[in-house]
């Protein structure tokens, strides 16, 4: 770490650090996937291990990022605007080609599907096309930090705003809005539905605290 704590000019070039431990708790994340698919109860071993991966995985990737976002050349309103807007596209170019993948294939195996294999083939292909995962977060929390870094939002402020929402979240998780497309709009960010992998609602307090911690490295850096 230390062209984070160096004591020359502060260093606003790509933080390989922070890529290298991203890359290490992405890691967890396949581990998580790979145990959602093998996982047996009766294994304690193997429960403890997924439970450890579960609440570590995304959770200290997205503090990680939240501390690189402080030393990007891109940390600007506009910056973090634009990777917003980036990351959500991948995510649905992401579903596109999950589609793709999933319908490639049905010239081919059709007159062999049962009714049933079908109505699974709708459900799949619709959940596919809205499936938000850490794409999708990423780019509503790069978003929200645009709009902080817009209002210059002080450090203090990113930690209070990460607790309060820490603390809120469990309350508002998949809250109902009976309003037609913000209904919509609103359960990508705070989940409960097939579709919805991971809520930007849980992941934003690590990302704003990870946040202030780059932001206290920062002003340590500054100061020598």
């Amino acid at each position: 770490m230390n062209t984070v704590f160096t004591n020359e000019k502060i260093n606003t070039k790509r933080q390989q650090e922070f890529d290298y431990l991203k890359g290490i708790f992405m890691l967890f994340i396949f581990l998580i996937h790979a145990f959602q698919a093998t996982l047996s109860l009766e294994d304690t071993f193997t429960r403890g291990l997924y439970m450890f991966a579960t609440m570590s995985g995304a959770a200290i990737f997205i503090f990680v990022m939240g501390i690189g976002t402080v030393y990007s050349r891109n940390a600007t309103p506009a910056g973090f605007a634009k990777s917003g807007v980036r990351m959500v596209i991948y995510q649905y170019l992401n579903n596109l080609a999950y589609v793709a993948a999933l319908l490639l294939p049905l010239p081919f195996v059709h007159k062999n599907l049962s009714e049933n294999g079908i109505e699974n083939l709708k459900f799949l292909s619709k959940s596919y096309i809205q499936y938000t995962n850490i794409f999708f977060i990423t780019g509503i929390i790069y978003l929200i930090l645009a709009l902080l870094k817009k209002l210059n939002v002080k450090t203090i402020g990113y930690v209070i705003i990460g607790i309060v929402v820490s603390i809120a979240a469990p309350f508002l998780y998949g809250t109902p809005i009976n309003v037609p497309i913000l209904g919509y709009i609103v359960t990508l960010l705070i989940g409960e539905a097939d579709f919805v992998s991971f809520t930007p609602l849980y992941f934003l307090s690590y990302a704003l605290l990870g946040a202030a911690v780059g932001s206290c490295f920062w002003q340590h850096s500054a100061a020598c």
